[in-house]
């Protein structure tokens, strides 16, 4: 079986760095308000969720790096990662604020500032690493075969990782019918546009993928809507 090459320290270092930035992040806002956790991961504990997530996810990324062609970071390729998160990521903001002004999410759908500094980038981690690298290491364990993975082969595998968030958003909201089919779509789209940036640019693109999303749309956009629209 072919195999990539072995993977440079310092890949181990930049996933190291982020993730004790997440769990930093998580401590800080467990002692503000621990409650804000709670509508997601329910009576975990974040802290342990944060640091567990740092260890699958740390143990995936040896297992993609030396199985496949996925990176934590590309340093190559930096620039062309921000301009694509710079131009896609606004689309998908838009849709979101332009579905929540048409069918309106409830008032308290975003969590207010300053907890959604800590809060989002801390909980987006968890989020990549379980509902993304984790199940698409899975499937290539299960499926992969050789150390590329195919190109079709690939898009199955992203359409089949970005439901899990989708299906999941759409079913746990507290919206009507239409917006969760917006929503459910949306987030189809956006898990998908995300492990695309994930084999392309690496882990850590596809975090701030998502971490430019939450500034746009939960952090931006959750504090002008309670004027707009309440």
């Amino acid at each position: 079986m072919d195999a990539m090459p072995r993977p440079s320290s310092v890949q181990y270092l930049a996933f190291g760095v982020v993730a004790s930035g997440a769990i930093g992040l998580t401590l800080v806002q467990a002692q503000m308000d621990v409650s804000v956790y709670r509508p997601y991961l329910g009576r975990v504990a974040p802290a342990a969720a944060t640091i567990t997530a740092s260890a699958v996810g740390l143990i995936v990324m040896a297992y993609l790096m030396s199985r496949s062609q996925f990176v934590v970071f590309d340093r190559s390729s930096a620039g062309e990662s921000a301009l694509f998160i710079a131009k896609t990521v606004p689309l998908f903001a838009a849709v979101a604020i332009g579905a929540d002004l048409i069918w309106r999410h409830p008032e308290d759908i975003n969590v207010p500032l300053p907890d959604a500094l800590f809060f989002y980038p801390s909980i987006g981690f968890i989020v990549e690493v379980f509902l993304h690298a984790l199940p698409l290491a899975l499937l290539i364990v299960v499926f992969g075969r050789g150390a590329v993975l195919p190109e079709r082969h690939f898009w199955m595998m992203a359409v089949a990782v970005a439901s899990i968030e989708a299906v999941f958003q759409a079913l746990a909201g507290r919206s009507s019918p239409g917006l969760a089919v917006v929503t459910g779509l949306a987030l189809l789209a956006f898990g998908i546009v995300q492990l695309f940036v994930f084999r392309r640019f690496g882990f850590i693109s596809m975090y701030m993928f998502r971490i430019a999303y939450y500034a746009l749309w939960h952090v931006g956009w959750g504090a002008a809507r309670l004027h707009v629209l309440f």
